[in-house]
């Protein structure tokens, strides 16, 4: 049984239920978590994009306004974190604000070049900016560099990755996905 008091029995299991497509579910989770800690950063740095999944638009910006305050927080606490970066940069493009969810993503990067989940999330800004081919290249960047299954679920249910979907290299995307990972 899920310890509803528990941030990290509440967090970690979102992400599941998110993968599995249950997004009300991940949400109802996500919001605990928050609840529990609302100095966490993950939890409401996830929130926008399964509210905008929902179409629940006046959540998705005040988890976007809320993900800005904590990540410039985080950033100043772990300087060495891309992570933070990288969810403000996110949410940041959630409101609107280009040019800094740029700076924000170009941060990033430049503390850790290599880390598959920053990498992953560049790909979701190339995505929402509408720079396919750049999301196309750092995603097949991450999946052949990385062993982890979890990857194949995530990118079939992000919203924010929802631009590439139709795009001539989504199938390829698809079929590299289908080829390191198959479903057993």
């Amino acid at each position: 049984m899920l310890d509803p008091n528990s941030f990290e029995a509440c967090f970690l299991y979102a992400r599941p239920a998110f993968m599995q497509g249950k997004i009300a579910r991940a949400v109802e989770l996500l919001e605990r978590a928050s609840e529990i800690n609302p100095a966490a950063l993950q939890p409401q740095a996830l929130l926008i994009q399964m509210y905008r999944s929902l179409g629940r638009d006046s959540q998705t910006k005040a988890a976007a306004r809320k993900t800005v305050e904590l990540a410039e927080r985080e950033i100043i606490l772990n300087p060495e974190d891309p992570r933070p970066a990288i969810a403000g940069a996110l949410a940041l493009l959630e409101l609107g604000e280009k040019d800094r969810a740029k700076e924000w993503t170009t941060r990033a990067q430049a503390i850790d070049p290599e880390d598959p989940i920053c990498l992953y999330n560049i790909a979701c800004v190339n995505s929402r900016l509408r720079e396919f081919d750049a999301a196309f290249d750092l995603l097949d960047r991450v999946i052949r560099n990385s062993g982890r299954q979890f990857w194949k679920d995530w990118i079939e249910n992000d919203s924010d990755l929802d631009g590439v979907r139709n795009h001539p290299r989504y199938p390829q995307l698809l079929a590299l996905l289908n080829e390191r990972f198959p479903r057993t």
